[in-house]
């Protein structure tokens, strides 16, 4: 990818930052102290991201020594819509930053513009722990580069030392004795001090390094004081240097060395046994290659540096999926998805972590796979089944179409996990349609497929289809589309049994034929690009195992290797302390035909984000002693248990290690379990007659062991027209923990969409290969057909169409069904606003027979009645519900400055500037909200509001420094405004109301105005310096600026030394203050709409 640059501050060094790729060390050494912070200390962090070209998604690794408060805490200027915003905590096991928070941010399509971006993070607290930190930072799923990655050093004093040295290879015994221990890529090292200062503070101090520096560290932020230091690294044990280190301020101490003793290691096999005979691992089953239902996704080098990975569903009602690395030109199976996959099944990546699947088949099913946990994930149904020719594809928002012969086109927004109903098709969609996403147009190219040679290109921001040149060949089963984001070409499959292969050229309109592929295509071809390597992979379905890859610049296709056969089983050996904490994880597959797995662990431990690289690594190694080894496997068992120190008992074995450098062996055996075989039938409650399943269904079994705890769980596709399904459970497969079944006696629960479980059944398992059998009944729950009218505000009410379904995209219906109190949400579903018709339908199954009350919500529309249905088992009820069509309100608002009409000189991030609108009701509840921008140069402007459409937030009153207005992102839901009155908050960045307490009378189907003054506030910005020990003048930073009013107090931090607030008129004190510093109080007047600055010096307090 093109370089995209990051800065950030404070940190900066004479206005430049200093990143991990700074080959000049002397110079770090010599200018750090110039832009520390203090540990400890409070502070903003801003963050200026600057994209060469169109991106989609902008994610932030901070580190999380850091601790960034809550999502009301960030602001950026690439949104104000905080449904495109998040912070979140990473898994432990995290392939880039594992426990760092993450700041994901996007703006709801796929084009942040080329340009400078800004993040601005309030009131985060600065590590205890000090030394050189850095921020990781990738750009629609790529790293910009470890040598781009911005650094800042938090420091325990304002003239801090360092101490830096070698970490040497402690073995007497090895040539390599002596020398800088020598690592492999990702694994590294790190190094603590930990120390007293002469005024008796504790001072820990951290720093890491990877395999390339050899060993080489720096502790970075040191106080006058003496340390012990401790070293690890990836394989090596933890070693204390035996001298104490003493430093003096400002002090730079080198060639302070630490030798390091080799982990001990683990060699051992694994054996298959069944009744205490060795027995073949055997395989999980046997497959055909990729057939209707198939899809592709390409991921790339994003999440996993060093490999280049496209993920792939096999189809054919399997729930089989995979993921092929094309630098390795391997296959390996990941988890199995929730369900059987069909036609019409579909792949799309957001460019970030998650995968999302169109189940297919005749089936709503709609998953969201987690790449990072390797974890599946259920959402929101499709409104409609999806059939064959059903597709999926990623541009800001999910796009899909329905297929089945139908012009279905859906959008789908994971921030609120709903769906939404777009323009349709301009003919019937069926068997080799596909999606294909051009992000230098922003445009979506599609195939309709069924024969049809049409070829249709679609705007999202205006939700419209128009026809271009057709393909050349008729479209049919196993057609496909991509867009190679190289060149700017789409290439497509035409399918059908044939082997045609094409691209076109969106500049010319133009179709053209190129190399054909090898093998015909037929249901189950696919197509994606990898803008890694820059070639095409391609399925070619019908079963086939064939998988080919064609070289863009050569027209050439290469056989690549087969897509699997067979299942082998995967295998997991964990390593665990004494106390039965996991130490390591060594994951493998074993062979079908042998019965025993070997592995080898090198003593790795620690896995961690901060060694200065894209991706993490291990940092440390097992020391001498005690630890537990445990072994997953699907069907099968670990027999021995072991009693913790707690008394808690767990499977496993336990290994002694004696002494460093050892290399322990160690045979373990595994028995084999049964399995459980069910077949769950379809009745009716009232009857007692099977019944038949109106559509494909899923039937999923969890087993309960004795204890309750549960034990399996597995899933199987039944057909629509089918009366009974089978499903078989071995114990877990698929998870890092896969297991088998031990003899035991089962509770089932059983789960099926409109169906329940009448009673507890219990299945009873045998040992080696038994499988046990039973059958069991599940009864057809109640359903609700629902029919929600549009009505006008008169009385009697007349119906009317949807007042807001000519909005693109069409507003949601959410339909909720609570208990009898209105309180729990027992089931919900969705519909939305169409224009030209005055109702909408929407069906919920699988309620059980009781009283339930029932809510609406939808953008400009109110419920003001309560709703109350009785449902029975087996029955289905049909019921109309009426909403309101609610107020609208209009805000003219003017700008000024000192009773002048102004433009917007206040906000230089943009030409446009972000508006929040927030409306409250009489009785101070949150009715209304909009976000939206408008032009810099605009005096006056109006905005309506009718409610809540889409909006992320709670209502808030404060804004940070007074300009930048953030909220906490919960999603509200969509409404109207009832008849009452209304009061109103506006966030202008630089302005305020002059009248806060405007109250307007709003009346239901009426519109209201009211016009609106901001003013513009007054500007106060300035710079705080001090001087180092050698009298040199340095900013200073995360000084706390506190201004004291009579009516408000604002407070800022210094950023590189400069802070500003906006503020209104009137008469202040300044309160400038830092711990270590005397603070400066001075009193200002600030005039209406005036800018003013001051700079102040800090003297230290010794």
């Amino acid at each position: 990818m093109k370089s995209d640059v990051v800065e950030v501050s404070p940190g900066k060094i004479q206005n430049h930052n200093v990143y991990l790729n700074e080959n000049n060390e002397t110079k770090v050494k010599l200018e750090f102290s110039r832009g520390i912070i203090l540990q400890g200390t409070t502070g903003d962090l801003l963050f200026n991201i600057t994209t060469s070209t169109k991106r989609r998604i902008i994610a932030l690794y901070i580190p999380p020594e850091f601790r960034v408060p809550s999502l009301k805490c960030i602001w950026t200027s690439i949104t104000n819509d905080y449904r495109y915003i998040s912070l979140s905590t990473v898994s432990d096991r995290d392939p880039i930053a594992p426990k760092w928070q993450k700041i994901l941010i996007s703006n709801g399509t796929s084009n942040i513009n080329p340009g400078s971006h800004f993040i601005r993070v309030f009131n985060v607290t600065a590590p205890n722990i000090v030394g050189r930190y850095f921020f990781k930072v990738y750009i629609d799923g790529f790293s910009i580069g470890a040598k781009n990655f911005p650094t800042i050093v938090v420091s325990a004093d304002p003239n801090p030392a360092y101490i830096s040295g070698t970490i040497r290879d402690g073995d007497k015994y090895s040539i390599n004795y002596g020398k800088p221990i020598n690592l492999n890529y990702p694994q590294g090292g790190k190094v603590i001090a930990e120390g007293v200062t002469l005024d008796g503070r504790i001072i820990i101090a951290q720093a890491f390094f990877n395999a390339s520096a050899m060993g080489k560290y720096t502790l970075y932020g040191l106080a006058a004081g003496t340390y012990r230091l401790t070293a690890s690294a990836a394989g090596y044990s933890n070693t204390t240097k035996p001298e104490l280190i003493t430093v003096v301020s400002g002090q730079s101490l080198e060639g302070v060395d630490i030798y390091l003793l080799p982990s001990p290691r683990i060699e051992g096999t694994v054996w298959s046994k069944c009744n205490g005979m060795l027995q073949s691992w055997g395989s999980i089953t046997a497959y055909t290659g990729p057939e209707d239902g198939a899809a592709l996704v390409y991921i790339g080098t994003g999440i996993f540096p060093n490999h280049d990975y496209i993920y792939a569903f096999r189809g054919g009602g399997s729930s089989d999926f995979f993921r092929y690395d094309s630098i390795l030109n391997k296959w390996e199976q990941m988890r199995s998805a929730p369900g059987p996959v069909g036609s019409g099944a579909s792949l799309a990546f957001d460019g970030s972590r998650y995968i999302y699947a169109l189940q297919g088949g005749g089936s709503n099913g709609f998953w969201r796979y987690d790449i990072i946990n390797n974890e599946w994930e259920t959402l929101t149904n499709t409104p409609t089944i999806i059939n064959s020719g059903g597709s999926l594809m990623f541009a800001g928002l999910l796009y899909a179409f329905v297929g089945g012969s139908s012009t279905g086109f859906l959008g789908y927004d994971p921030t609120t996990n709903q769906w939404i109903r777009l323009q349709d098709a301009p003919f019937p969609v069926n068997s080799g349609a596909s999606l294909a996403f051009n992000n230098k147009d922003n445009s979506i190219y599609a195939f309709v497929g069924g024969g049809l040679q049409a070829f249709l290109k679609y705007n999202p921001s205006l939700d419209q289809w128009i026809a271009l040149q057709n393909i050349p060949a008729t479209v049919n089963s196993g057609g496909s589309l991509t867009f190679n984001s190289v060149n700017g070409l789409l290439y497509a499959f035409s399918g059908g049994n044939n082997v045609n292969f094409y691209f076109y050229d969106p500049n010319l309109n133009l179709w053209c034929s190129i190399a054909n592929i090898p093998v015909n295509v037929n249901a189950g071809g696919a197509l994606i690009f990898d803008s890694y390597n820059t070639h095409l992979y391609a399925f070619v379905g019908g079963g086939s195992f064939f998988f080919y890859s064609y070289d863009v610049n050569l027209n050439l296709w290469n056989a690549m290797a087969d897509f699997p056969s067979t299942s082998p089983r995967p295998i997991t050996i964990e390593i665990c302390d004494s106390l039965g904490n996991t130490e390591y994880f060594i994951q493998g597959f074993t062979t079908p035909s042998s019965d025993k797995f070997d592995f080898k662990y090198d003593g790795l431990t620690n896995l961690d984000g901060h060694i200065p690289q894209d991706e993490s690594g291990y940092i440390s190694g097992i020391t001498p002693g005690t630890y537990i080894i445990r072994v997953w496997v699907n069907q099968y068992i670990q027999p021995t248990v072991i009693q913790l120190f707690d008394g808690t008992e767990i499977n496993g074995v336990l290994i002694n290690l004696p002494d460093y450098e050892v290399t322990q062996y160690i045979q373990i055996d595994v028995q084999k379990t049964g399995k459980a075989e069910i077949i769950v039938h379809f009745k009716d409650p009232i009857s007692k007659n099977e019944v038949s399943l109106d559509y494909p269904k899923t039937i999923s079994i969890s087993l309960y062991d004795h204890n309750r705890v549960l034990r399996a769980r597995n899933s199987t596709r039944v057909p629509a027209g089918s009366r009974s399904g089978l499903v078989i459970l071995t114990g877990f497969l698929g998870t890092l923990r896969d297991y088998g079944l031990p003899a035991d006696t089962y509770l089932i629960s059983v789960t099926i969409d409109g169906f329940y479980q009448r009673s507890d059944e219990f299945i009873t398992l045998s040992g080696c290969n038994s499988i046990s059998r039973m059958s069991l009944t599940v009864f057809k729950a109640g359903s609700l057909k629902l029919t929600i009218y549009s009505i006008d505000n008169q009385n009697p009410a007349l119906f009317v169409p949807w007042r807001y379904g000519h909005l693109k995209p069409s507003p949601p219906i959410k339909v909720e069904v609570r208990d009898k109190y209105g309180v729990e949400i027992v089931a919900t579903n969705f519909t939305s606003q169409k224009p030209n018709v005055y109702y909408a339908t929407v069906s919920i199954s699988g309620l059980r027979s009781g009283e339930y009350s029932i809510f609406v919500f939808t953008y400009g529309y109110v419920q003001p009645e309560s709703y109350y249905v009785s449902i029975m088992d087996g029955v289905i009820v049909d019921m109309a519900v009426n909403i309101v069509v609610g107020g609208e309100l209009k805000l003219t608002i003017v700008l000024e400055k000192e009773n002048i009409l102004s433009i917007i000189d206040t906000y230089p991030y943009s030409f446009y500037v972000p508006l929040r609108i927030q409306v409250l009701d009489m009785y101070g509840r949150f009715a209304a909200a909009n976000t939206t921008y408008v032009s810099f140069n605009q005096n006056a402007f109006t905005i309506q509001l009718a409610g809540f459409r889409n909006y992320a937030g709670s209502y808030t009153e404060q804004r940070w420094i007074n300009y930048y207005d953030a909220t906490d992102g919960n999603i509200q839901n969509d409404y109207g405004l009832a008849n009452g009155l209304y009061t109103f908050i506006i966030f202008l960045p630089g302005f305020m109301q002059s009248e806060i307490y405007i109250t307007v009378n709003v009346s239901q189907g009426g519109s209201s105005g009211v016009i609106v003054h901001l003013d513009r506030l007054a500007h106060l910005s300035g710079y705080v310096y001090s001087f180092d020990k050698f009298n040199e003048m340095v900013p200073l930073n995360w000084v706390i600026v506190d201004v004291i009013g009579e009516k408000s107090t604002y407070f800022t931090s210094t950023l590189d030394g400069f802070f500003d607030l906006w503020i209104e008129k009137g008469a202040y004190l300044t309160v400038i203050s830092l711990n270590g510093y005397n603070s400066n109080t001075q009193a200002i007047f600030l005039p209406n709409g005036s800018d003013t600055s001051i700079e102040v010096i800090l003297k230290p307090l010794n």
